[in-house]
């Protein structure tokens, strides 16, 4: 092999297993102002968990905000087969979003997922 082609490869697997190595740590809902955050779950109580997909062909009316969802900036409203698809949709669905948007569930449990499918309490 030829010098550059093993630093082209050298190059290549250093940019590609450098991102395993990051932390996956999830990115909680940034607050504005300290009475905008998101309720918590009491210490020793459970959250309610949503099942995901009870019945087939279930699908979850879905309101997109832009950034935290009690500032209010709504873009608008989609439709998921999935509660953990509701941020990611909006993500894609919506060009202002760039990865900031939460995807709330409007009909049931007061449920917002980011862009990673986590579910936050609203």
């Amino acid at each position: 092999m030829r010098p550059f082609t093993i630093a082209v490869l050298t190059v290549l697997l250093v940019c590609l297993t450098l991102p395993a190595l990051a932390d996956d740590a999830l990115p909680k809902i940034p607050p504005t102002a300290a009475d905008d955050t998101l309720p918590k779950v009491p210490s020793g109580e459970s959250p309610s968990v949503i099942p995901e997909d009870p019945e087939v062909g279930k699908s979850y009316s879905v309101t997109c905000y832009l950034g935290n969802p009690s500032e209010g900036r709504n873009l608008g409203s989609l439709m998921v087969t999935s509660v953990t698809q509701a941020g990611p949709a909006c993500n894609s669905a919506f060009y202002d979003c760039h990865d900031g948007c939460y995807g709330c569930i409007t009909d049931g449990d007061n449920v917002c997922v980011d862009k990673y499918g986590s579910k936050y309490q609203r």
